[in-house]
């Protein structure tokens, strides 16, 4: 039964990405949005790579179609860099730091997800749209699930099990009766997953609602999705989504110099999301934010600034792509990398598994993607899109001290992915008018 759902998700990626960039694409991330209760639920082998086969099925398309013919990522700029980021893990990979099998699984995270980011380099207006249509659905029924475990409870779709106790661990939300509740996963591995997802999603929703290109139908759609991603990130009770979300609204008005009929729609939105969060009793862990003690330790703990400067001095080189891999299947525990230093931290896990060398080619990646902020009128037909994925990628790598799902959570990683690719397309185009 559990062979079924990789080959689903590979025949159906594959024969959508034959019809549009936008259908394969938004078909790959539709099945990522059940990748963790289908998961918990089959616990065989190949469940572990449904997502991956969903996007081997559109890495096989585009390159059949040849639609990387249609674009010159590699030869720009930001294109050059991507390639030092992937030729350096390949090298490392060829390194025996550990058992072949465990670094093959960390080139899965680190390089598998990754080239997601020259497709969003290939997107035109039409994609976008197609996509988001397939993201807002991934969102509407994914609340629909969130609600389900809200009535009913967690553990009625998520059995207790190895891959559930993170889910079971996290039982610190609290009721109106004074007990306490499991936080929310939706159909996400956790509740960090689903709100993260939700997160990366708002600035396709944003552009369907308010774009002068879209139709009547398809602002409705952004409308409901955007209800459905804010509900899922209250529901998960997850201050960090809850916290990055804020810094994005602020991101965004700055852009936007601060106008002021979008500082009254902000006022409203806060005054809203904050009497919902009062008058109700499992909302009020995000009240934990206004805790300033709390929350300066909550991110030296993630920091860990010890062992990040442990890492630096004794791993210079990086220990293994294993090493910063964070997500070995349990079958492969055996021969995952033992005695290394723990850590709550992408950058760390980054040095890790690719050293000095590697951090310093994604902060070059980085600088790069966030070297222009997107104007208040930008010349893609992309309109305020792009500002709130400016937004979400300061955020994103601002924040990438604290936890390491960078570029493991599905499939926000791989949308995360696709803003990458899309931003950068943004910076060349404005590198091409300024020459």
């Amino acid at each position: 039964m559990d062979l079924l759902f990789p080959i689903v998700a590979f025949v159906g990626s594959f024969f959508f990405t034959f019809r549009s960039l936008g259908m394969g694409l938004g078909y790959t991330f539709f099945t990522g949005y059940f990748f963790g209760i289908i998961r918990v639920n089959y616990l065989g082998l190949f469940t572990t790579f449904f997502y991956d086969s969903g996007l081997l099925g559109l890495y096989l398309g585009i390159l059949v179609t040849n639609r990387y013919q249609q674009a010159h990522f590699l030869q720009t700029k930001g294109g050059k860099i991507f390639q030092f980021i992937i030729g350096w893990q390949l090298f490392l990979f060829l390194i025996p730091f550990h058992h072949y099998l465990v670094q093959l699984i960390a080139l899965r995270s680190d390089v598998w997800m990754t080239l997601l980011i020259p497709v969003g380099f290939l997107l035109s207006a039409q994609d976008i749209k197609v996509l988001t249509r397939w993201l807002a659905l991934g969102n509407l029924l994914s609340l629909a699930f969130a609600i389900y475990e809200y009535i009913y409870g967690v553990p009625s779709l998520y059995p207790y099990n190895a891959l559930t106790e993170l889910i079971y661990n996290s039982n610190d939300i609290r009721t109106a009766d004074g007990k306490t509740a499991l936080r929310i996963p939706g159909t996400f591995m956790n509740a960090h997953t689903y709100a993260g997802t939700m997160l990366i999603t708002m600035s396709f929703m944003l552009e369907h609602l308010i774009s002068k290109r879209s139709h009547w139908l398809d602002r409705l759609i952004g409308l409901l999705a955007i209800f459905a991603a804010l509900s899922g990130i209250l529901l998960t009770g997850t201050r960090t989504a809850f916290a990055s979300m804020a810094m994005m609204v602020i991101i965004l008005w700055a852009l936007n110099r601060f106008n002021w009929i979008l500082g009254i729609v902000i006022f409203v939105i806060v005054v809203i999301v904050g009497v919902v969060i009062a008058n109700n009793a499992r909302f009020q862990r995000l009240q934990t934010l206004t805790n300033s003690d709390m929350v300066s330790t909550r991110i030296y703990v993630s920091m860990n600034e010890n062992t990040l400067e442990e890492i630096f001095l004794q791993y210079p080189l990086g220990a293994g792509l294993a090493a910063g891999c964070p997500n070995i299947p349990g079958f492969l525990q055996h021969l995952a990398p033992k005695g290394l230093p723990a850590f709550e931290n992408e950058y760390a896990r980054i040095v890790m598994g690719q050293g000095w060398v590697g951090l310093a080619a994604w902060l070059t990646w980085i600088a790069y993607l966030l070297a222009v902020p997107p104007a208040i009128k930008v010349s893609q037909p992309w309109g305020i899109m792009l500002q709130i994925i400016f937004a979400s990628q300061l955020v994103g790598w601002a924040s990438a001290f604290i936890g390491t799902a960078g570029f493991i959570s599905v499939p926000a990683s791989g949308i995360s992915c696709i803003q990458m690719g899309i931003l950068a397309h943004y910076q060349e185009s404005i590198r091409a008018q300024n020459r």
